[in-house]
């Protein structure tokens, strides 16, 4: 969404009012649509009437609703271990408890990357904090996302994880599932369908025309381009090339790991060499409060005693 502010459209007023009227909704639709926009309106207006938690699946996507991770309100640090253990982990967890006992309303932002397992998991621990026996414990959901765009985040050595919707929990939990189709992020027309065609995986006659116009080289620094690569190798050497680029001192970090270093390394995301410079971009991969989360990115600005800021 940009930053202007706009009257909510007949279908996101439905929506209102059906928040109002305490179902629990799943709302989706292609990017642009709103979800956003319109989670932040319900907030405002069902704060004022009780507690009313914003969370996300990602730090990311937290911090673009104004919001923490589901992780984070729940109290189940990673939601790898089974349902009771992490039961008895919220139940040690004064705070955690007090959320779920206050709870209201849980809005849950990217629910796609959420998946069937750790969703019951959420149900399991609502259910036996609050000593409810209806789904989550009797807190009105309000879910948010696109199952074409993202998939549940399955850990290296465990099972693929099915999306939530599969979960005989889903039809329980949700009372009614809406699609918003008004766009209000693209203007033009042609742009809409080839995002929409995009996000089906159906290329038309017409959008790929359109690729094909806009197709160019385009003259900027080659700093400031984004490029995606499907495998990690790639990306790192496109960003030891970028690093060669910047002029100045480098900085090298070496990692310190114990264990099973090969196994490690292949689960996790951060290099075991990191080589910086000043004006370097740098992207965290792991959440560490409410402001630095995983996926935000910054420019070190300087290094003194060795370590970055």
């Amino acid at each position: 969404m940009n930053s202007k502010q706009h009257a909510l459209s007949h279908e996101q007023e439905i929506i209102l009012k059906l928040v109002e009227s305490k179902y629990s909704l799943f709302l989706t639709g292609q990017g642009g649509c709103g979800k956003s926009y319109l989670i932040k309106k319900i907030v405002e207006k069902e704060s004022a009437r009780g507690c009313c938690f914003v969370t996300a699946s990602t730090g990311i996507a937290a911090v673009n609703i104004s919001g923490t991770t589901i992780h984070a309100f729940a109290g189940i640090n990673t939601g790898t271990k089974s349902s009771h253990e992490l039961l008895g982990t919220v139940i040690s967890n004064e705070e955690a408890v007090k959320r779920w006992n206050d709870c209201r309303i849980l809005v849950i932002d990217e629910i796609s990357m959420i998946g069937a397992a750790l969703f019951e998991k959420l149900d399991y621990v609502a259910r036996g904090i609050r000593g409810n026996s209806q789904p989550f414990g009797g807190i009105q959901l309000l879910l948010s996302g696109d199952f074409v765009q993202l998939k549940p985040v399955s850990t290296e050595g465990c099972e693929k994880q099915d999306y939530c919707f599969k979960s005989t929990l889903w039809n329980k939990c949700v009372d009614f599932s809406l699609v918003l189709t008004k766009i209000f992020r693209q203007n033009e027309q042609e742009l809409r369908h080839l995002l929409q065609d995009v996000r089906n995986g159906c290329i038309s006659v017409m959008s790929r025309n359109l690729i094909h116009y806009l197709s160019r080289d385009l003259k900027c620094d080659p700093l400031d381009k984004v490029r995606l690569f499907p495998l990690r190798e790639d990306a790192k050497l496109a960003n030891d090339e970028c690093i060669e680029l910047i002029p100045g001192e480098k900085f090298v970090y070496r990692s310190q790991d114990d264990g099973k270093v090969s196994v490690f390394e292949r689960r996790c995301s951060a290099v075991s060499v990191l080589v910086l410079k000043v004006g370097a971009r740098v992207v965290l991969l792991k959440n560490l409060d409410k402001s630095l989360v995983n996926g935000l990115r910054g420019t070190v600005i300087g290094i003194s005693d060795g370590y970055p800021r």
